[in-house]
């Protein structure tokens, strides 16, 4: 099993909910979990030079759990799933979905597999956090949209893919977007997908007798407006991108 080792001179330890001094975490590199936490004792507990793929964070904070700057640590029962009963989702979709982009490509690089809602988890953040009626963009709808970006232009997620959330009534990226109606302005992100060849009209697979709406469907049955009123601008401003 991959592993390797992050070195910290200061642990938050969120099962504790206390500071621990010296600890050295050791992470399994395919599924991103914690495998072993322990406290260094001595001057030579920490190899010289450190193994290849370890992390030296002497002099720092390591923070596990607590995703950026952002978090509520004592919000929900962690023990609890957020898929199936017992699933634990991949640490890549909860980084899509909750993480910075330097976050996602430090796990990518460490051996993390991509999950099956990798996009579908970070289109659905970005959509929750875009400015409502009365707001402005903030730097945490910006961070969500560079995730959006990143996984679609660099990772190459198909904007298409159809998985249904268990549970929800959503297929498609896309689809992410509209079954909500939060008064949310997610045309950015909207005419982002669209313009990378996202199908507000493909619907999901066969879920016994039951197929999957559409985008298109999903907004017209939870009246989304805003999401309707994006989709059939779309296409004008592509007439007034390829006339400028």
């Amino acid at each position: 099993m991959p592993q390797f080792t992050v070195h910290t001179s200061t642990l938050f330890d969120p099962k504790l909910k206390r500071v621990r001094h010296n600890i050295s975490i050791t992470v399994d590199s395919t599924s991103g979990l914690i495998v072993r936490v322990h406290e260094r004792k001595g001057a030579g507990a920490i190899p010289d030079p450190l193994p290849e793929g370890d992390i030296d964070l002497r002099g720092k904070y390591a923070m596990p759990g607590l995703v950026d700057a952002h978090t509520h640590v004592f919000l929900h029962s962690y023990e609890a799933s957020v898929d199936l009963p017992g699933d634990i989702p991949p640490v890549l979709e909860i980084a899509a979905g909750s993480g910075s982009v330097e976050t996602f490509e430090l796990l990518q690089a460490r051996g993390a597999p991509l999950g099956r809602l990798t996009l579908h988890r970070a289109v659905k953040q970005a959509f929750i956090n875009a400015p409502s009626d009365d707001s402005i963009r903030d730097a945490l709808f910006e961070q969500r949209m560079d995730m959006v970006k990143h996984l679609v232009d660099i990772v190459g997620l198909d904007v298409n893919a159809v998985e249904p959330w268990p549970g929800k009534w959503c297929s498609t990226p896309l689809c992410y977007a509209a079954f909500r109606n939060y008064r949310k302005d997610a045309k950015e992100l909207i005419w982002f997908l669209l313009d990378r060849g996202a199908d507000p009209n493909r619907t999901g697979p066969l879920d016994g007798d039951i197929i999957l709406p559409s985008a298109l469907e999903s907004a017209q049955s939870c009246r989304n407006t805003r999401f309707l009123e994006a989709v059939r601008e779309w296409p004008a401003l592509q007439r007034n991108n390829t006339t400028t």
